[in-house]
């Protein structure tokens, strides 16, 4: 896989451009008259996806061609990486997936969500100091851990 230094050089462009995120038309009314179900009302829905082992990610894309290849009825919603992220946030969302349908699809860990939400620059986790102190932490209420490195 890529360097820690790639990636954050790569996290760093995407934090700096704009991205397309999905939204979909879903029925927030139906009606039944002579036996005949009906749309009355529908809602615009941002759109998540599930993995088979549960865990849900935003998608969001690079451009209206890449959007199109995965769902030509979905709309595009365009956003800074930080709206994006804090909107996967919102949904209970455990990654970001970038152009989900493409053979360059590039899913965004949770660390990486997590730092485009916070707007911050994203460290490989040995390098970032918010885990140096956890690790601390948790190492000071251990008798039987002398020392620790990341």
């Amino acid at each position: 896989g890529p360097s820690p230094e790639t990636e954050r050089v790569a996290l760093g462009r995407v934090a700096a451009a704009r991205w397309l995120v999905p939204v979909v038309a879903v029925a927030s009314e139906v009606t039944e008259s002579a036996g005949v179900r009906s749309d009355t009302r529908s809602d615009m829905a941002t759109v998540t996806l599930t993995a088979p082992d549960g865990s849900r990610a935003l998608p969001m894309f690079s451009s209206l061609a890449a959007l199109a290849d995965w769902d030509p009825s979905a709309r595009p919603v365009a956003v800074p990486a930080a709206s994006a992220a804090q909107a996967a946030i919102s949904e209970g969302c455990d990654v970001l997936v970038v152009d989900v349908a493409s053979a360059h699809a590039v899913v965004l860990r949770s660390s990486m969500l997590w730092a485009l939400a916070q707007q911050r620059e994203w460290l490989p986790s040995h390098l970032d100091p918010h885990v140096a102190r956890a690790v601390a932490r948790a190492c000071d209420d251990e008798p039987a851990v002398t020392r620790h490195r990341l």
